[in-house]
């Protein structure tokens, strides 16, 4: 199943989780994120992991197998506008409207 991943970029810190093949939505993920902007997002490329960046700074990153938050990346002072994996999905970069580029290795 294909699965679509959508945030309004609202102050609602909320990813809702789409199958592409029903249109149904299946899961909404929000811990650790509510009441904060969602600004980007990337799936990792074994498909296990997702990364959302927030306009706090802050990276929450999602175990998508579990379907739960495993860790809250924090190393930014500005909003988060970039993420992007390393191709055996070990590592994750960011930047951020502060002018940092961090490498987070996974948990």
């Amino acid at each position: 199943m294909l699965i679509l991943v959508t945030a309004n970029r609202l102050d609602d810190g909320v990813l809702i989780l789409w199958s592409v093949d029903t249109g149904e939505r299946i899961h909404i993920l929000n811990a650790g994120m509510i009441g904060e902007r969602i600004m980007t997002i990337a799936w990792s490329h074994d498909g296990r992991w997702l990364a959302a960046g927030m306009n706090n700074g802050h990276i929450v990153l999602w175990d998508m197998l579990a379907l739960q938050p495993v860790a809250s990346l924090d190393g930014h002072a500005g909003e988060v506008f970039g993420l992007s994996w390393s191709d055996d999905s070990t590592l994750l970069a960011s930047n951020s409207m502060d002018g940092t580029l961090l490498i987070w290795k996974l948990p």
